[in-house]
């Protein structure tokens, strides 16, 4: 229904969208925003909802009916030019009416941000590169990483007893001897020997763990790197608002008020989200690639993944909407799996 339409895809992920409706379009909605603007109009011998017309026009303006007709007839039909031009849109739009007058046509400008369309590098070629790097690394646990372990542990150990004691601690305080005794009040430790293996264990744990994120970390900047990305600020806003959210959180669990925190650090909020930008944009884009190789190698949760983590969740936040979890969920579980495939190409 809508003539000299024109589309243009601006540089910043967003899609413009210019044309025309006829006159016509708009007064098919005339009648409802008439009574519905009506609704809130009182006039002396009428019930509200059942002013007349011309009586309803008089008191808002032939132009602001024109306006609110003009709105309803694009609200119908953007969906419509979305489709037909297969506008994969996000976010709400940004509408200009450009030509609005009796008896002719509603002139409009409508400009959304759209989905990224980008193409994947040879994202397997470069993830092998790296995961064969990898392989070639050594990961060991030294009797130094073991003592150092030990003595803070010890010193810790010391610390709490002193502090419980009402002793002051000194730097060149000597440390307990490590017994038998002594391990076992640090938790399911049978001997020294018991102890000390278990910690071995746990920096191995700890070093695998850290090794496997730099190269997962590794990989998505080399994929990255070799991906052009039209990223539209949308995407970037809504990381920011994410990162605020967990930043407000991880304050709050330190029964600090946010507020007080952020003047006590002299930044404000859009302070915070100008350091973070940079990061925000690398995280969307690293989610959009994540995402596109996900749908590539078919690497998606199932409904029964899904279903349990979410239960898990809910089970310690009642309060939260299983909805948002679910999609969460998935998409953790989904990214999960590609970055699983992609440290495998060996």
């Amino acid at each position: 229904m809508y003539t000299n339409h024109k589309i243009t895809k601006n540089d910043n992920g967003t899609v413009t969208i210019e044309g025309e409706l006829p006159h016509e379009e708009l007064e098919k909605h005339r009648a409802h925003v008439v009574k519905e603007l009506g609704e809130d109009i009182g006039v002396d011998g009428f019930r509200k909802g059942h002013v007349p017309e011309k009586m309803v026009i008089e008191r808002i303006g032939e132009q602001a009916l024109f306006t609110e007709m003009a709105e309803h007839a694009l609200s119908e039909h953007y969906p419509k030019m979305l489709v037909h031009h297969d506008i994969d849109a996000i976010g709400r739009p940004d509408v200009t009416i450009t030509k609005l007058a009796a008896d002719n046509p509603l002139g409009f400008k409508i400009t959304t941000a759209v989905f990224p369309k980008f193409e994947l590098p040879a994202y397997k070629k470069l993830a092998r590169q790296h995961a064969l790097e990898h392989t070639k690394k050594e990961i060991l646990v030294t009797d130094e990483d073991v003592a150092t372990f030990v003595d803070n542990t010890v010193r810790q150990q010391r610390d709490v007893e002193n502090k419980k004691n009402g002793i002051e601690t000194k730097s060149a305080d000597p440390l307990p001897e490590l017994t038998d005794d002594l391990v076992k009040t640090f938790g399911a430790f049978n001997s020294v020997e018991d102890f000390k293996q278990k910690i071995r264990e746990g920096i191995m744990h700890d070093k695998r763990h850290r090794a496997q994120d730099e190269l997962r970390i590794a990989i998505m900047n080399d994929i990255l790197t070799h991906t052009n990305i039209a990223l539209p600020d949308i995407l970037i806003e809504a990381e920011l608002d994410k990162m605020f959210a967990q930043f407000t959180g991880d304050i709050e669990r330190f029964g600090m008020n946010v507020i007080e925190y952020m003047e006590h650090i002299k930044k404000t909020q859009e302070d915070l989200r100008g350091e973070w930008h940079s990061d925000a944009e690398k995280s969307a884009k690293n989610q959009l690639i994540l995402h596109e190789i996900g749908l590539k190698e078919n690497l998606q949760a199932t409904p029964e993944e899904i279903k349990k983590e979410t239960d898990h969740i809910l089970e310690h936040h009642k309060d939260a909407k299983r909805a948002n979890v679910e999609a969460y969920i998935a998409t953790t579980l989904a990214n999960q799996k590609v970055l699983e495939f992609l440290e495998k190409q060996v």
